[in-house]
């Protein structure tokens, strides 16, 4: 079963990104649901933290811009932990 049925990003270079998702309706896990979207400079490198802990929301805006190079493809995934276990998104890019 796919837990994080959907994950995307809308950018927004003035403003910063927006993030949203989805999770499965049938997901029997316990509350809380805590999301932390992560971010990679390459889809073979470690993925790092760049939201705060989000319990329980499924959209994310940045309050501030991002200053990204044209050339840089960044990658990111979406983290869910909740008490009865840690699940990934697919990877993705803007």
């Amino acid at each position: 079963m796919t837990i994080i049925t959907s994950f995307r990003i809308y950018p927004n270079f003035y403003q910063g990104f927006e993030y949203t998702w989805d999770v499965n309706t049938t997901l029997a896990d316990p509350f809380p649901w805590k999301f932390v979207v992560e971010q990679s400079y390459t889809p073979y490198d470690k993925f790092e933290p760049i939201t705060p802990v989000l319990t329980n929301v499924y959209r994310y805006l940045e309050t501030k811009r991002r200053m990204v190079s044209k050339d840089n493809v960044l990658h990111f995934r979406l983290k869910m932990t909740t008490p009865a276990g840690t699940y990934y998104s697919d990877m993705i890019d803007p």
